[in-house]
């Protein structure tokens, strides 16, 4: 090792050994005093009686950091130092949603000498007041379905996360007025959902109120209780089966009606009617009731059977539940079973349709119709049958010839759904169609291709219901063939175009013998001379 070398080592040495690098980092203006952290953070809302505390990064005078510390707007409070950090406590609530402004500032040094350079600042707000941002029913709601629960959204969380075990020592906000029964849940930590055991009462006004001593997590409080009103929706019909005015009622129904809530059930019983005939002449009617598991619905099916072609008067009584106008509707019961209609109508001429149509007055019983139908001439293949009880009817589907006289005999018997039979026969007849006029060039598709030096070149024609038949032969050259072929996508009638007169090879014309629909086939000669 070189003397040079030598002589540095020993040079580091010396200075280790007389602990100038200690005094060398307090005296460095590097070294300085700094606040490096405050709780809570000032991002957060402050609490009404919460402490506020800074952390220094070197020991400090106490007495001194105490005098340093200044913060407005006043408020009465305790400092407490244990060197490394300043706590200011205060003795009373701070202000709500106000600003409050701590200050620490020059001249203040640590321990070691190490000075505070620059002023630190920290602004923290205090809590406001927890508000109420929605509600379900809204405030004045009218017509609230009584199956409703009530929601409260707050504007911060009011309540921590918890498990299912602890929720039962949550608390519960609202109060009802009426009072009634049921559970409230906790959402989350900010949505209350109060769902009542039995549904709330019809027409009838509640009150929500949410005390003021409810806090949040943060220590917020309402600023005063919340309450509002809301109105359950009256008891109604929503609907009623049959349709009321219907005149086709059954002679043993079942009424059907339904609720838009669920119903007392003996109140409803009490109130409910069925009667026969109209004004102070009607008779009262007994029946039996059976409601649907909701409560919201039941049928009234009457106890004796009813007349044929007669009014009946369905409903409620005035009073509770409903309007003091009471609540009611009309029917008329089917009549006697009868043929209202034919399709085709008796002597109707040119009918295009295959098959005949009965309109009935009442439901009828199917398995009494087919058989007492009879149609002349019968049908090649036996005819495929419908019956709706929309209409009521019933219809026959069978291949009609063309140009034919039909008969068609009804024996009496025809039985409605409750037994009575139609006694009288009846008779229909009517005449179809022909078949309409065709003319078909017998070739595999719109264009036929023949071989011209094949004699002779000759062609089938099919035709049906018409007199004559008039031809003509055109030439067409080569190319415009080919260019014709090019610009049309696919073998389409369109190719063949206008043909030019002056290509005409010859023109003719066959007297077709008319027979009514027959189809005949007639060869033809495509020579220039013909036949």
């Amino acid at each position: 090792m070189s003397p040079k070398i030598l002589l540095l080592i020993i040079t580091l040495s010396v200075f280790m050994m007389s602990g100038l690098p200690a005094n060398f980092a307090e005296t460095s203006p590097v070294a300085r005093l700094q606040v490096i952290d405050v709780y809570p953070s000032p991002a957060s809302p402050l609490a009404l009686k919460q402490d506020v505390t800074f952390y220094f990064n070197r020991r400090v005078n106490c007495a001194e950091a105490e005098a340093a510390l200044a913060w407005t707007p006043f408020i009465a409070g305790k400092l407490s130092c244990d060197e490394y950090r300043l706590t200011f406590a205060p003795s009373a609530d701070y202000l709500r949603e106000t600003d409050y402004s701590f200050k620490i500032a020059p001249p203040l040094a640590a321990r070691d000498g190490a000075a505070l350079l620059d002023p630190y600042r920290a602004t923290f707000k205090t809590v406001g007041y927890l508000s109420v941002s929605e509600i379900l029913p809204g405030a004045d709601a009218k017509s609230v379905p009584v199956d409703s629960a009530i929601t409260v959204v707050f504007d911060r969380p009011v309540v921590p996360l918890v498990s299912s075990a602890d929720m039962g020592e949550l608390p519960q906000p609202l109060e009802l007025s009426p009072a009634t029964e049921g559970a409230g849940e906790w959402v989350n930590s900010a949505v209350y959902i109060f769902k009542p055991d039995e549904p709330l009462e019809g027409a009838a006004d509640y009150r929500v109120t949410i005390a003021d001593n409810l806090a949040a997590v943060d220590g917020a409080t309402l600023a005063s209780a919340v309450n509002w009103t809301f109105k359950t929706a009256a008891p109604a019909v929503t609907s009623v089966y049959p349709r009321p005015n219907a005149d086709d009622l059954l002679l043993n129904p079942r009424i059907q009606v339904r609720f838009n809530q669920a119903m007392d059930r003996g109140a409803i019983e009490r109130v409910f009617f069925f009667r026969a005939g109209q004004g102070r002449n009607a008779l009262a009617i007994a029946g039996s009731f059976e409601w649907t598991e909701d409560g919201k619905g039941f049928d009234f099916a009457p106890d004796e059977r009813l007349r044929y072609d007669s009014d009946y008067r369905a409903g409620f009584l005035p009073g509770p539940p409903f309007s003091r106008s009471g609540y009611s509707w009309t029917y008329r019961t089917a009549p006697r079973p009868a043929i209202m209609q034919t399709r085709p109508a008796d002597g109707a001429a040119d009918v295009k349709s295959g098959g005949i149509r009965l309109h009935f007055a009442s439901r009828m019983n199917i398995e009494t119709l087919q058989e007492r139908i009879h149609i002349e001439p019968e049908p090649d293949i036996a005819p495929r049958v419908y019956y709706s009880n929309i209409d009521p009817r019933y219809d026959l589907y069978f291949d009609a010839q063309p140009s034919t006289a039909y008969t068609v005999r009804i024996e009496p018997g025809m039985e409605d759904i409750y037994g009575n039979a139609i006694d009288q026969p009846l008779t229909f007849r009517f005449t179809t169609a022909p078949l309409p006029p065709t003319l078909d060039l017998r070739v595999p598709g719109p264009v036929g291709f023949y071989n011209a030096y094949r004699q002779p070149a000759q062609l089938y024609i099919s035709h049906r219901g018409v007199e004559k038949v008039d031809l003509a032969l055109h030439r067409v050259p080569l190319k415009e063939f080919i260019a014709r072929l090019s610009e049309v996508p696919s073998w389409d009638s369109a190719l063949i175009g206008d043909p030019r007169e002056t290509e005409l090879l010859r023109r003719w014309t066959i007297d077709a013998e008319i027979e009514e629909n027959k189809t005949r086939d007639v060869l033809l000669q495509l020579g220039e001379k013909g036949p």
